[in-house]
């Protein structure tokens, strides 16, 4: 039998039972840990297990302005991503010129 929720699933097979967690955050550490329970109450917590999750790449950066321009520079700012991916994040900038048509003047 499986049982479903927004960040998570429960199932039993082969008397095992099993627990996805869903919705964790790329290249962090969680711990965890398991208690049964019955009618009576509760057991001692069980072992604890430490996991890293899987890092990913990191989300768009935020806030891309261009504070200064002159006739031949141009000074960009932005806000790092949200999330990272749980690694350092490193930027590349990518620029080329646009053509323009004869009548149409940079504004």
């Amino acid at each position: 039998s499986e049982n479903s929720t927004n960040n998570s699933t429960t199932a039993n097979q082969d008397a095992k039972n099993i627990y996805i967690k869903h919705g964790l955050r790329p290249g962090h550490r969680y711990a965890i840990s398991l208690v049964a329970s019955n009618a009576i109450g509760e057991s001692a917590r069980g072992q604890e297990l430490e996991i890293l999750t899987e890092p990913d790449k990191p989300t768009e950066p935020l806030s891309l302005t261009v504070s200064t321009r002159t006739s031949t520079s141009f000074r960009m700012e932005w806000l790092p991503p949200e999330e990272t991916g749980g690694l350092p994040v490193t930027y590349r900038l990518s620029c080329r010129q646009k053509n323009l048509d004869a009548d149409q003047e940079w504004k």
